[in-house]
């Protein structure tokens, strides 16, 4: 029999290659991994190649990568990286739900997303979907950060390059000294 091998984004990988049928899903894996991440995962992977081996226990089941275990199963690989860890039953459960959740707790910068997808979106014969967007999803983000930075340029209806010394407008001269202005840092207690 053939074997069918991703392609590899590096020689290390080699030693890893697995039959795909050594590997199961674990049991209390609660991702869904719908049909257009799946896509997503397939554009990058044609892309980039496979960068990250799936993580399973000694068992076989696995940890993380459960989306590539799918994909490749779609696409009828027969040998995939795989790279085993030493975790018992309760350690692999553990680890299942590190590997979503630490991920997700992440925060995107919207200016520098964007400025890479603008980036990324004008590269010749490019596959964007290899980035895990759309080409329609960065056309959003892109107006929306175009909308938030005009937004920024300006203050009321002047606009802040027309007013160089950044001098408020006439309408904000006013002040009321019966607002409290005494801040004080809620890790050091300074007050100002």
């Amino acid at each position: 029999m053939d074997k069918k091998i991703p392609p590899l984004a590096s020689k290390q990988l080699e030693p890893l290659l697995t039959p795909l049928s050594d590997i199961k899903p674990h049991p209390n894996n609660y991702k869904v991994h719908p049909p257009e991440q799946i896509a997503s995962l397939r554009a990058s992977l044609k892309v980039f190649g496979c960068t990250a081996p799936i993580k399973a226990n000694l068992e076989g089941l696995i940890v993380a990568g459960h989306g590539m275990y799918q994909l490749y199963q779609e696409d009828g690989y027969t040998h995939v990286p795989v790279e085993y860890c030493a975790l018992d039953k309760q350690l692999s459960k553990a680890y299942l739900v590190a590997d979503n959740e630490t991920a997700r707790k992440g925060v995107t910068e919207q200016v520098k997303l964007a400025g890479l997808l603008q980036e990324v979106s004008e590269m010749p014969n490019f596959d964007v979907e290899a980035v895990g967007f759309e080409d329609y999803e960065i056309d959003i983000l892109l107006a929306d950060q175009l909308e938030s930075f005009e937004q920024s340029q300006s203050i009321g209806d002047v606009p802040l390059n027309n007013n160089p010394k950044n001098i408020m407008p006439e309408d904000f001269q006013e002040y009321d000294e019966n607002i409290e202005t005494k801040c004080k840092c809620p890790k050091c207690g300074y007050e100002y």
